[in-house]
């Protein structure tokens, strides 16, 4: 019995560290496929040294990126696909030029219509990466989320509105006037979670998150 005990606590940790591997491999794999479908600025090799050297999507490569994405998801347990979505969503958040931003979300956006991914936890880690000191990629995720919330049910919609409002409660009282455009946007999300016409989520779910904040 002993021996047994023994046998099945070490297949159990062999299963562990099985897991482990696959991702830490698979997220050097996403970060690799990422920098693969993406090609220099031109505008880098007609004047070295004067222009700032950036990547930006290859127009011919977004089916192929997205087809590796779906790969990757599709045979990957969903007990980690939070954790490649953050690692996605962080290189996003790690980029400057906007078309790559534009790029690498329209891929996203695309898993979720095939049905590849479920739109609630995407919008669970796009919100969690939400940045005011990040303008583009803080419109950007809330354009996004605003498009993909219809998909969530009325649970998921409750924790996404949560998770929204303590966003607004960590902002300082007064932001720099450039900001103004990128908060006005996240107000606009939040009254569409709260707008009845919508039907996110019942009204007594939205009163009580609104007065617990």
């Amino acid at each position: 019995m002993a021996g047994m005990q023994q046998q099945q606590m070490s297949a159990g940790g062999q299963a562990v560290e099985d897991q482990r591997g696959a991702l830490f491999h698979q997220r050097y794999n996403i970060k690799s496929i990422m920098a693969t479908y993406m090609i220099e600025d031109p505008m880098e090799a007609l004047f070295p040294g004067c222009v700032k050297k950036v990547l930006i999507p290859s127009r011919n490569h977004q089916g192929t990126l997205l087809e590796a994405m779906h790969t990757i998801f599709t045979k990957s347990p969903q007990e980690v696909w939070h954790a490649y979505l953050n690692e996605y969503v962080t290189f996003t958040v790690e980029q400057t030029n906007h078309q790559r931003v534009v790029y690498v979300l329209g891929v996203l956006s695309s898993l979720i219509t095939s049905g590849t991914l479920p739109a609630r936890l995407v919008c669970e880690v796009l919100l969690s990466h939400l940045n005011l000191g990040n303008e583009m990629t803080w419109r950007e995720f809330v354009h996004l989320i605003r498009k993909l919330i219809g998909g969530v049910d009325y649970k998921g919609c409750r924790e996404l509105l949560k998770a929204l409002l303590t966003k607004f409660d960590h902002l300082p009282p007064s932001v720099p006037r450039h900001q103004m455009l990128a908060l006005q946007q996240g107000k606009e999300l939040l009254e569409y979670i709260l707008d009845r016409n919508a039907a996110l989520l019942p009204a007594y779910f939205a009163l009580d998150e609104v007065s617990a904040s």
